[in-house]
């Protein structure tokens, strides 16, 4: 009934919207992203800024849009894209109401705030994913509704929103996929009927709801695979992500455009010091329930118990930002639990926050960085651990496995790094990397360092504009003369 609700109310606004388009015209040069969460602390906004920069570097007459259902005010959200990230923009417009061109800094986005924010990210109880996107096209209603772009780019995963734009705007529709919102690891996992975060025991241990289950994932995909094929072009940021996107959505055009990892210069010496007295572990993610911050802690511990040589010599301090109250209470708990256990009580802390000074410091210090989500799509804070020279200790599926540590094999010409899925498993690799000589660790870690450059920020632009250009959603200066020119032939 979700589904036929959804479907049904989704074809009246298309009707009726495209109706009311008749009357409505796009903003020309501008490009709208839809964040609702742009103020947020985690990879999926370094990739949202990142892309704002490239847009201005290559398209200065471009106006960037970001819809966002922050309250908070606009300096706010600057100032801590600029602590968190190390981005930094201009709020100054010429007398003519455009940016200089080519200012030192890039011109601060327009923010357009939207109240139905909470639609597409409360946790129904029930059908979340079709619920959840179903609020997400009526937020993508509302910001239709408030500025309709010249073309529109989803980058936090919100789908759904892409035909409200396509279909009833006829605006350019691009999206940066970070992670797909249904995938058939998801299905099979539901047919096995295993328990997860998203699989709770109780429709786990039931054949008819499991089927139930299973079949009401195979309808939302279908519905997925709808949305998707209304975008001009596609990015995904890994290729576990690009292989279930191009099944889901059945295209075979599909950009790999990894996102960029900026370790800011200075931070890392030249050269290889780092903090062996205690040892530094490092792990960096915000607290969302499929990070498994809990792991860590359990894996710390079982690394101590095995290994008491390491008691008192090792350090774990766990890095990372809350997006609301959920995450907020996971970071206690994750806290409380290291400071009841009596092995991690003085070797592991949970800070309240950190800015990115703070974090790059980290970094440059730490021997180990510690990873923990499965199937990450793609996973930054992997890259950051390898740029700063501290060998990523990593789960063992999706980006991790596929595009960044590899190889991974401890016999393997040039190894840099280790993977991991069980705590005795990150036990043991942490206890490999701790108990490396000097030059070994400093040989893995520059091989970590090299691997790491392939995920640059200029790469990322360059990329994230070519897909853009090739698929026709903005046009270079030279395309532009050329489509003027025969404009004026005919």
């Amino acid at each position: 009934m979700t589904f036929v609700g959804a479907f049904s109310w989704t074809v009246m606004v298309m009707v009726v919207g495209w109706v009311v388009t008749r009357f409505r015209r796009r903003v020309p040069k501008t490009i709208a992203f839809f964040h609702p969460y742009c103020n947020a602390g985690g990879g999926g906004e370094f990739v949202l800024w990142s892309a704002i920069v490239a847009i201005h570097e290559k398209f200065p007459d471009y106006k960037c849009v970001v819809y966002t259902g922050d309250v908070v005010p606009d300096a706010e959200i600057l100032e801590n894209a600029k602590r968190w990230f190390g981005f930094e923009f201009s709020t100054q417009a010429s007398e003519s109401g455009k940016s200089a061109a080519r200012p030192s800094l890039p011109p601060a986005p327009r923010f357009i705030r939207l109240k139905l924010r909470a639609l597409a990210g409360y946790p129904y109880p029930v059908v979340t994913l079709a619920l959840q996107s179903l609020g997400s096209v009526l937020l993508a209603f509302e910001a239709w509704w408030k500025l309709l772009p010249e073309v529109f780019v989803d980058t936090t995963g919100f789908a759904f929103s892409m035909p409200v734009f396509r279909l009833l705007g006829n605006a350019k529709v691009a999206c940066y996929v970070h992670y797909p919102t249904i995938s058939e690891d998801m299905l099979n996992f539901v047919a096995a009927r295993k328990g997860a975060y998203n699989n709770r025991p109780t429709i786990a241990s039931s054949w008819i709801l499991s089927t139930g289950k299973w079949l009401y994932y195979k309808a939302f995909a279908y519905m997925y695979c709808f949305a998707g094929r209304t975008a001009n072009a596609v990015m995904v940021n890994s290729s576990w992500t690009k292989s279930h996107i191009t099944k889901l959505w059945r295209r075979t055009d599909i950009a790999l455009v990894f996102p960029p990892c900026k370790f800011e210069s200075g931070s890392v010496s030249a050269s290889y010091e780092k903090q062996t007295d205690p040892a530094l572990v490092v792990s960096i993610g915000q607290f969302r329930p499929e990070k498994d911050h809990m792991l860590q802690a359990k894996a710390f511990e079982r690394l101590l118990q095995q290994h008491p040589e390491h008691r008192g010599k090792v350090q774990l301090v766990i890095v990372g930002s809350v997006r609301d109250e959920a995450d907020a209470a996971r970071k206690a708990k994750v806290r409380e639990a290291c400071e009841a256990s009596p092995l991690l009580a003085d070797c592991v802390k949970v800070p309240d926050s950190v800015d990115c000074a703070e974090k790059n410091s980290l970094l440059s210090r730490a021997v180990a960085g510690l990873h923990t989500m499965r199937d990450e799509h793609f996973g930054i804070c992997v890259v950051e651990y390898m740029a700063a020279r501290a060998v990523p200790v990593s789960h063992r599926s999706a980006g991790p496995l596929l595009d960044i540590v590899v190889p991974a094999q401890e016999d393997a010409a040039g190894m840099c790094g280790f993977l991991a899925q069980t705590a005795d498993e990150y036990a043991e690799a942490l206890h490999r990397v701790l108990a490396m000589g000097d030059d070994e660790r400093r040989l893995v870690a520059e091989r970590a360092f090299g691997r790491s450059q392939m995920f640059s920020p200029e790469t990322f632009a360059k990329d994230f504009i070519r897909s853009l250009v090739s698929s026709g959603c903005v046009q270079t200066i030279t395309q532009a003369t050329a489509a003027t020119k025969s404009h004026k032939v005919e």
